[in-house]
């Protein structure tokens, strides 16, 4: 009776300790509500499949040398949302980036047979400090809410609903910080779906790797989990208890079931009967934390197809722009920048002639690689083609005005 009680008060006050069998993502429940609801996002879907299986092998390498940095904004909404701090949130935007760039201490898990397929995603992410209306933020915003708990209805994600409206989610992956309820540690939007509420959902308690954030899932694995839902990626067993469905992606093994808490390797089932068995050790399967640590090729391809394709906005969102290279000034409108990807001659257009025009163009470090003055123009014809592969800001500052805009360079 003790116990009992004792574990009741667990997932009252901590869900995420319950047992260590207990992960659970809202995703694919989510998926299907929402295909049920509104068939044209179903066959949104479809397409996006359709473009991901004709253009993925163009990203099935090992390096590519394009690295994609998505913004992120952190709504915190809690009853007590000061209980997750900055430093919180931004050890959360630590282990994401190492996740995703490959850059994770515990690689060395990773058993031998599968270490060569472990991949370098090419994706980074940063935390925002430009708000929606060009004002500075910190790219973490703080709700306080009377809602004990949030279904995956994305009641969240409105203000009218005890949540807050996302960010522009073409400029910013929304990251919404709460309490889910039945027992979920999180849940995400796959690309296609409505504009309102696309983003990811994570439990308080499963998010970053201090203050809140409770083991087995404080090694904020959450987080890497629903972002590789958010870029296309299925569960590796691909949600059904047999052989006959996967995640779509070649180089990850068929699996028959999820798995939990730590397994040992090999790690067979009714799909791999021999060794090297099951990748359990995928980010996303559902072992505990510290015993994921890797994406696969063909996982990074789906990734980044994404990046090209759905969700390309946010590769040229400016709202991470380093604060050393963005004075305070009024915005330059009605310029455009194209091709973008480009392979090294960019051109610059204005709709207006503009009298007097300096031209950065800078790194994401803040590094400046290019700075040149116009006069009396309205076209500007730049190459870039002896940098490196890569994403680049291009700067114009004109009339006591400024346009920021993020270039990638293939």
């Amino acid at each position: 009776m003790k116990k009992f009680i004792f574990n009741l008060l667990l997932l009252t006050v901590l869900p995420l300790l319950s047992t260590a069998q207990s992960r659970k993502c809202g995703t694919m429940e989510r998926m299907h509500k929402e295909h049920e609801q509104n068939p044209h996002i179903k066959l949104q879907r479809a397409q996006i499949e359709a473009y991901t299986q004709q253009h993925a092998h163009l990203y099935n390498t090992a390096k590519t040398s394009v690295v994609h940095t998505i913004p992120v904004v952190v709504h915190i909404v809690l009853p007590n949302p000061t209980i997750v701090t900055d430093a919180q949130v931004a050890s959360q935007i630590t282990v994401l980036n190492q996740d995703f760039r490959k850059m994770n201490a515990d690689t060395n898990l990773i058993p031998g047979a599968f270490k060569g397929l472990a991949a370098d995603s090419e994706i980074e992410f940063c935390l925002a400090n430009t708000d929606p209306n060009g004002n500075p933020t910190t790219g973490i915003t703080r709700t306080v809410t009377t809602v004990s708990s949030f279904g995956t209805d994305d009641s969240v994600k409105y203000s009218s609903m005890g949540g807050i409206d996302a960010w522009n989610t073409s400029n910013y992956m929304n990251i919404w910080v709460c309490n889910p309820s039945g027992g979920l540690l999180g849940y995400a939007q796959f690309p296609g779906g409505a504009a309102a509420t696309d983003g990811v959902v994570i439990l308080y308690t499963a998010f970053g790797t201090m203050g809140t954030a409770a083991a087995p899932y404080n090694g904020v694995r959450t987080a890497t989990h629903e972002v590789g839902h958010y870029l296309n990626l299925y569960h590796i067993w691909g949600d059904e208890p047999a052989c006959d469905n996967d995640d779509l992606v070649a180089d990850t093994p068929l699996q028959a079931a999820d798995n939990a808490g730590c397994p040992t390797f090999p790690l067979l089932d009714a799909c791999q009967t021999a060794s090297p068995g099951v990748m359990f050790m995928n980010y996303m399967d559902y072992v505990n934390d510290a015993c994921m640590q890797m994406f696969s090729t063909g996982q990074k391809a789906r990734m980044k197809t994404a990046l090209t394709g759905p969700r390309v906005s946010l590769t040229t969102s400016a709202v991470c722009t380093p604060t050393s290279i963005k004075p305070e000034l009024n915005l330059l409108s009605n310029i455009q920048v194209y091709p973008n990807p480009t392979q090294g001659i960019l051109h610059i257009q204005s709709a207006d002639i503009l009298k007097n025009i300096t031209l950065n163009v800078f790194d994401y470090t803040g590094k400046k690689y290019v700075s040149q003055n116009y006069m009396n123009t309205s076209e500007i014809h730049i190459s870039l083609s002896d940098y490196a592969k890569g994403i680049y800001l291009v700067q114009l500052i004109a009339d006591n005005k400024i346009f920021t805009h993020k270039v990638v360079l293939e």
